[in-house]
């Protein structure tokens, strides 16, 4: 999934498509990393990647939202947005509140689409899931048992 290394500035998204191995470690069959800075904010950016070696390509849409502008089609992207959360949100990024906190000023919404072309394995079974990290921020798609043409279609939020 995507995979910043901790610490950074916020500025880089790595994605990463792992293979879930249950009861061992699970392995890694690529990533690759985003510079949200060349990413206009408020226009959607779609992504596609290819992992080296392979025809295998990761698809998703990647969207900067200055929270001003976020509308409650946005809001509702991502499930976890419950009403106390939006009521926080709102008093947070209220006008009183301009230029608290310049280093958070919206959020980043990536929502993964589909993986094609995943290698097959000699022994067993591809259970592909992806990891997306940008700095503090973690978030893990969910297992798709056997498939090596994956789709999610989930959004994730970042802050």
């Amino acid at each position: 999934g995507i995979n910043a290394e901790y610490g950074t500035s916020g500025n880089t998204i790595q994605a990463s498509l792992w293979d879930n191995e249950v009861g061992l470690s699970d392995n890694i069959i690529g990533d690759t990393e985003i510079d949200v800075t060349k990413i206009a904010p408020n226009k959607p950016f779609k992504y596609i990647f290819g992992l080296d070696n392979t025809n295998t390509k990761i698809s998703f849409l990647i969207k900067i939202l200055k929270f001003a502008e976020l509308g409650a089609t946005e809001l509702q992207l991502s499930k976890e947005i419950n009403d106390a959360e939006t009521r926080l949100l709102t008093e947070s990024y209220s006008l009183a509140k301009t230029g608290q906190d310049i280093d958070n000023v919206g959020y980043l919404i990536v929502k993964l689409i589909r993986a094609t072309n995943i290698p097959t394995k000699q022994f067993g079974t591809v259970d592909p899931f992806v990891v997306f990290e940008i700095e503090n921020c973690r978030s893990v798609s969910p297992v798709r048992d056997d498939t090596l043409e994956p789709e999610w279609n989930l959004t994730y939020r970042f802050p």
